[in-house]
């Protein structure tokens, strides 16, 4: 039995006809990622549309059993399901910006309703993709917006109104979410951002963000950014493959793809830690770009005469790898020994879920920045 995703498809090329210039020479141009990866599969963007158009047609292939929905092995590429459904609102002043949601969102398509939805590791097991707790950015498991402490948030099963409270949240609070990347294929369905690729990035909002006039501070807090690693921002100084001397390396992070966004549309960028000392984010400052914003939680981005204050990391994901060997973390650890209770004698778990609480809710509901500025060492 093949369930055919017809509407999935018509929206992926409708919004391809209305943006002619996602091909070019069978590349998107202002396209994060690798189009040619080491096998060779994903020749160009245009030829693999093709590819992916038949992928996504055919997306519920399954065996004898019809309510069983097995992807297709090369994954298809993908729409944002929420960047449409929950417009910014250009009266907040603070942004949550993320990357691109899980493939749980799929359990939510109609297409999918009443089926068991699973995909092939790369050991050949199958594995089962679950509902997200909420159909809503960072729904999967409620990392985030347990960080913030939404009251009410788990005390009802029912999903829709899972939502409604933390748009409730949101709303009281003055704060968009939208995240950085529009459509995206995966290298496989692992909830990873590094196996994303053939990214198409959110132009409309991030444009419509440094055109905001409204007459207040404008905080962006990303749930990436490579200030907040070894790695630092970082500007290309040769000619490579994925990108061009002088080009921003955006790593798959969603501070770096929104730099890289401005970039190309020839903004011209600054960066400060203090609003008086400027960096230009150009081939010239290269080392103190990546000398000065790297292992920092908070600093300043001017960009088209404005202001905003930046907070890149930590994720709010368990999946934070070696989060208690980070410079900041370390910095919270040693400045605020007993943030909460008993934090000496927490798990590494909890110590970590302490410090993004700290970082998040002091960001997004204290407005109390300047503990945040301790942290940058």
């Amino acid at each position: 039995m093949i369930k055919k995703d017809y509407q999935l498809l018509v929206e992926l090329l409708q919004d391809l006809n209305e943006h002619p210039e996602v091909l070019q020479n069978g590349m998107y141009n202002q396209t994060v990622g690798d189009f040619e990866n080491d096998e060779g599969l994903f020749p160009s963007l245009c030829e693999q549309i093709i590819a992916d158009c038949h992928a996504v047609i055919q997306a519920g292939v399954v065996g004898e059993n019809p309510t069983q929905c097995l992807l297709t092995a090369i994954p298809p590429v993908e729409k944002h399901p929420y960047l449409e459904a929950y417009p910014v609102n250009p009266a907040y002043r603070k942004y949550i910006i993320g990357t691109f949601p899980p493939i749980s969102y799929l359990r939510d398509h109609p297409n999918f309703v009443g089926t068991v939805l699973s995909y092939l590791n790369n050991q050949g097991d199958n594995i089962e993709v679950d509902f997200p707790m909420i159909p809503f950015y960072h729904g999967s498991r409620l990392r985030l917006w347990n960080i913030l402490n939404i009251q009410g948030l788990n005390n009802n099963i029912n999903r829709n109104v899972r939502v409604e409270t933390v748009i409730d949240f949101l709303t009281a609070n003055g704060i968009n979410y939208f995240d950085v990347v529009k459509f995206v294929q995966r290298i496989n369905y692992i909830a990873d951002d590094s196996g994303l690729r053939n990214i198409v990035l959110n132009e409309t909002d991030i444009i419509n963000l440094t055109n905001n006039k409204i007459d207040a501070p404008i905080l962006l807090i990303f749930n990436s950014g490579c200030s907040f690693t070894k790695t630092g921002v970082e500007i290309r100084v040769n000619n490579v493959a994925a990108g061009f001397a002088g080009e921003i390396n955006p790593h798959n992070h969603a501070f770096d793809m929104f730099l890289y966004v401005l970039q190309k549309m020839g903004f011209a960028m600054e960066l400060s830690m203090d609003e008086h000392n400027w960096v230009s984010v150009d081939l010239e400052h290269v080392h103190e770009l990546n000398e000065t914003f790297q292992l920092v939680q908070i600093f300043y981005l001017r960009v088209n005469n404005r202001v905003f204050t930046i907070v890149a990391g930590p994720s709010p994901a368990d999946g934070d790898g070696q989060l208690q060997n980070n410079a900041v973390f370390i910095r919270f650890s040693q400045l605020h020994p007993h943030p909460v209770d008993g934090f000496a004698l927490m798990n590494i778990l909890d110590q970590k879920h302490a410090f993004k609480k700290y970082v998040y809710q002091n960001a997004l509901i204290n407005d109390n920045l300047a503990a945040l500025f301790n942290l940058n060492g």
